[in-house]
């Protein structure tokens, strides 16, 4: 079978696969920013959280759908799509670079490499990234990513300038995923050189130049359309705020590097799990090297995990108030996924037949398990938040209904306060998940107004007040409404009064 007829057919087994998984994503599902985007319009959300943050090609998207009036729902479902089509190519592209690494192409093998480069790009951190409507800029950045490391492993003509020109592309979709550029290089590089310092050594320089090229440019992109639109960039506030954070990140260290990325996982997967497959998966790899006599496996395998943690502390100080999402963490649930790749593609782990073959692919088949019904979990949990923000708005609108009535009155104002440090009652008592997929879109600060106009059909103006007016007062009122969640909303003076929490 002709490569390219093969490569068509996988792809098509895996969007079917992956249609099925991601099902309740493809079927409409409202993220807290749809919440947004709805309140505030495509136009406005283009530019304050599209061009002004780098993202250009998502700020073309979103003026398209503005120009021709999309339907939100036809947005959100067609942007899903095409970003688990992109992310498909994606793993049959890495596949491919998998597989050059093989002495012996067997169907075992083509298995085995197709189950590593799925398990690394549909990881438990990429599943937040799908949940957004820029899923589909996102899964064109990390695609870009991986053929810029392709061309800097392969090293044809002016393969330095394509790599830059991938990298920087991928990193005006969207900049959160860049470290996978690192780490994918690393893998590769050391894989393909193994004892060669000197190469390696080189693709590191080659790959950390195109990094700061492709920020440098992000930033240089990121101030000409703040300064044209009249906008501010949120998320960068220059060296100085930079060099803050990483004093911040740097003292705390343990829980915002180490406890939140790789013991609870952003709550995007069991706690303390994905540590137990790397010691499992470095286990084996011992074994292996002890009894074949393979040098540099082991070490390898600990500098990768080294180079994860950098980049994941690099992440932090990047982006500070975001540190505990897994948008921007995509190389720690990589990890796992890139640490079976490295022994694929510098061992014969493998292909040897022995114990230690079978163990590692039982091994690999578990996780891959464990990773889609771990996606289906937290998939299905989010569509249950929306279910249960439609009853809560619902109830909301019976409240002011009531009120409106027996008062004589209209209620046009509504305004939300934010409680700092109270994070843990964002979500509902329903849900067992707390993470970005299972946010209350009524506690979401930049959600609130968006989600209770949607299901409530009011046209709310979007306000914010940082104090109560009288803090007493509210819970007094709050105290007559014991109905659960519901006593977060108040009515006082002819407004509408409640909390949020994130």
């Amino acid at each position: 079978m002709k490569k390219g007829t093969k490569n068509l057919i996988l792809f098509f087994i895996l969007f079917v696969i992956t249609g099925v998984v991601f099902w309740n994503y493809i079927s409409m599902h409202y993220a807290t920013d749809t919440y947004n985007i709805m309140n505030i319009g495509y136009e406005k959300y283009a530019i304050d959280n599209s061009l002004s943050d780098g993202r250009i090609f998502m700020f073309l998207i979103g003026m398209f759908a503005n120009l021709v009036n999309i339907p939100i729902n036809i947005y959100v479902i067609t942007l899903t799509v095409l970003a688990l089509i992109i992310s498909c190519i994606a793993v049959v592209v890495l596949k491919n670079m998998i597989m050059k690494f093989c002495s012996k192409e067997t169907i075992l093998q083509e298995i085995v490499a197709i189950l590593i480069s799925y398990c690394t790009i549909f990881n438990f951190m990429y599943v937040e990234n799908l949940y957004f409507v820029e899923s589909a800029v996102m899964a064109f950045s990390i695609l870009g990513y991986i053929l810029a490391v392709k061309q800097i492993i392969n090293k044809n003509k002016f393969y330095i300038l394509k790599a830059t020109i991938l990298a920087i592309l991928a990193t005006f979709c969207y900049q959160g995923t860049i470290g996978l550029f690192a780490l994918y290089g690393v893998v590769f590089s050391i894989a393909k050189n193994k004892k060669n310092i000197k190469q390696i050594l080189k693709d590191f320089g080659i790959i950390i130049l195109i990094t700061i090229v492709s920020f440098a440019a992000n930033l240089i992109q990121i101030n000409i359309a703040t300064t044209i639109a009249g906008t501010v960039q949120k998320r960068l506030n220059g060296i100085q705020n930079l060099l803050e954070n990483f004093v911040y990140v740097l003292r705390n260290f343990n829980n915002m590097v180490f406890n939140t990325m790789f013991i609870k996982n952003c709550n995007l997967f069991p706690e303390f799990l994905m540590l137990m497959f790397i010691l499992i998966i470095i286990l084996m790899t011992g074994f292996y090297e002890i009894k074949e006599k393979e040098e540099g496996l082991i070490f390898s395998s600990f500098f990768i995990f080294a180079v994860t943690v950098i980049i994941t502390f690099a992440m932090c100080i990047v982006s500070i108030a975001s540190y505990d999402t897994g948008r921007i963490h995509n190389p720690v649930g990589a990890l796992i996924g890139v640490l079976f790749m490295y022994v694929f593609c510098a061992s014969e782990i493998f292909s040897k037949d022995g114990i230690i073959k079978y163990l590692i692919i039982s091994t690999l088949v578990a996780y891959n398990v464990i990773l889609i019904v771990n996606t289906v979990s937290l998939l299905s949990q989010h569509k249950k938040v929306n279910e249960l923000e439609k009853i809560q708005c619902e109830g909301l609108e019976e409240y002011i209904e009531e009120y409106e009535e027996e008062n004589n009155v209209k209620i046009t104002e509504a305004r939300y306060f934010k409680l700092s440090n109270m994070k843990k009652y964002g979500f509902f008592e329903e849900i067992e998940n707390e993470s970005v997929l299972t946010y209350d879109g009524v506690a979401c600060t930049w959600s609130a107004i968006g989600t209770i106009n949607f299901y409530t059909g009011r046209d709310f103006a979007d306000n914010y007040l940082e104090a109560y007016p009288n803090r007493d007062l509210f819970y007094a009122y709050a105290a007559k409404r014991n109905l659960g969640y519901e006593k977060n909303f108040v009515i006082m003076d002819n407004i509408l009064y409640f909390l949020a929490y994130i």
